[in-house]
């Protein structure tokens, strides 16, 4: 047998010496096992840790179903209302147009506003109203925190 670059045959090795190579073989095992399991450890921790949060959010999904809330199309009769709604969020010079598109709903642009005041906007027409968001098309603007937006509310 060749171990290491020296030939060694069975009976040329002292028994003392085959059990310090075994036992250095076992170490080395054991602490490639033992490395091994300690990241196995980290990675259970950090997995826990997501299941954890992913109970919570599920939790929270159904609180806010349970709420009652319903997507109901806009009508055209409700444009001056989200018109004033838009004027109340300080979004209205930013709407560059707003129209009726059949089933589809609302169509709403906004050129340069305030990606916080959209948000906000469109969180209280879902909470006071009951529209929701179909469709958005958000692209950044030139001004920092500001964006071009195309919304589809229904």
């Amino acid at each position: 047998m060749k171990m290491f670059g020296f030939v060694i045959s069975g009976n040329s090795i002292s028994p003392s010496v085959r059990i310090l190579v075994a036992i250095v073989l076992m170490v080395g095992i054991s602490t490639k096992l033992a490395v091994r399991a300690g990241s196995l450890r980290a990675s259970k921790v950090v997995q826990e840790q997501r299941l954890m949060e992913m109970r919570r959010d599920a939790q929270e999904i159904l609180l806010l179903r349970s709420t009652g809330v319903t997507a109901k199309a806009v009508d055209p009769t409700s444009l001056g209302e989200l018109e004033r709604s838009a004027e109340a969020s300080g979004l209205r010079s930013q709407m560059t147009s707003m129209t009726q598109n059949g089933a589809d709903g609302l169509v709403v642009t906004l050129q340069g506003a305030s990606f916080n005041r959209v948000v906000a906007w469109l969180d209280d027409l879902r909470l006071t109203k009951g529209v929701r968001v179909q469709r958005a098309s958000l692209e950044s603007a030139p001004e920092t925190g500001t964006v071009s937006a195309r919304l589809v509310l229904q």
